[in-house]
């Protein structure tokens, strides 16, 4: 019993940890026109208060069916597992495939949460992945990740509601990389498309790709961050920007 209370806990933690990390990001990205307009005052302007709200929804939604995961089998929360469902966004569990295999192994060292549909087997993520990885298909999804070239120590895969990703063969991911889905709109008023990653593309340490179509053979510089943009094939994006709506933004200072 105190090993399910302990598992509990770290879970709501993690999760509230999450919410209010989740909750600082979305405050600091606002789409252009925001960031670049002066004439509409920050209290006037009521779409960050209702995403922040959302957010928050989501992520207490999560705390509570992860604990109730957790209290039903503390191995559920390990390894390659199912996600909670439970909530509007993400009704019932839905466990990883791997190369075409349902599989669930709460000893693998990485966590592969919900419906992931992986090209690799176990034996080979065992190869070419680091360690302290996350793919949580727990708020988005599917996510469709083929055959993985190398992934380095603490990369997240993660999605919003109603949102999916795609991610082509042979993609190097740096450490701490962050793949996040988010709805692209292509036509005003039309379902949004999903976000994607292209063969044989190369994220290098710290890059950040969300809501953004990045083509075949491309390369994303170290801590730099691809935002709401469509990447042609072999475009290079230089170490340390912010690429925002197709254009270099800003600079990363640190």
């Amino acid at each position: 019993m105190s090993t399910v209370k302990s598992i509990k806990r770290q879970t709501v933690l993690g999760v509230c940890l999450l919410a209010l990390l989740m909750l600082l990001y979305s405050t600091a990205i606002r789409p252009t026109s925001a960031l670049k307009s002066t004439a509409v005052a920050a209290s006037d302007d009521p779409a960050p208060s209702c995403h922040n709200i959302a957010v928050l929804e989501v992520n207490v939604g999560l705390a509570k069916e992860y604990s109730r995961l957790a209290i039903e089998n503390p191995n559920s929360v390990l390894g390659i597992n199912v996600d909670p469902g439970g909530n509007t966004f993400d009704p019932q569990r839905d466990a990883p495939k791997l190369a075409g295999l349902t599989t669930i192994d709460p000893s693998f060292r990485n966590r592969i949460i919900g419906d992931v549909i992986m090209g690799d087997n176990r034996e080979t993520l065992n190869r070419v992945m680091g360690a302290r990885i996350s793919l949580r298909a727990d708020e988005g999804g599917p996510f469709i990740v083929r055959r993985i070239a190398s992934m380095a120590d603490n990369c997240i895969f993660h999605a919003l509601e109603n949102n999916d990703l795609v991610v082509g063969n042979n993609v190097t991911y740096g450490e701490r990389v962050i793949v996040h889905g988010g709805g692209r709109i292509i036509v005003a008023g039309e379902p949004e498309d999903p976000t994607v990653i292209g063969n044989n593309v190369t994220l290098k340490n710290q890059a950040v790709v969300f809501r953004s179509f990045v083509a075949r053979n491309s390369v994303i510089g170290e801590k730099s961050a691809v935002v709401g943009s469509d990447l042609t094939p072999g475009q290079v994006i230089p170490d340390r920007v912010i690429y925002l709506n197709n254009e270099i933004f800003g600079t990363v200072e640190w």
